[in-house]
């Protein structure tokens, strides 16, 4: 009980503008996350273009063959 009393003092602006907008940074998080995922990915690519390319056939959901 007191644990989830200290995180909820933590997080209390944060609930309480969740609460109030029905807003997160879900969206963000995900785009970051798709980044860094993308950059473990692209570790073997030498051309800067091949790199884009797979990054932008990534973010439309298709896959290189």
């Amino acid at each position: 009980a007191k644990s989830l009393f200290r995180t909820l003092t933590a997080w209390r602006r944060e609930l309480l503008v969740f609460i109030r907008t029905r807003l997160t940074n879900a969206r963000s998080e995900a785009a970051n996350l798709t980044a860094k995922n993308l950059k473990r990915i692209g570790r073997g690519y030498r051309n800067h273009a091949h790199y884009r390319v797979r990054i932008l056939l990534y973010t439309a959901g298709l896959r290189p063959c």
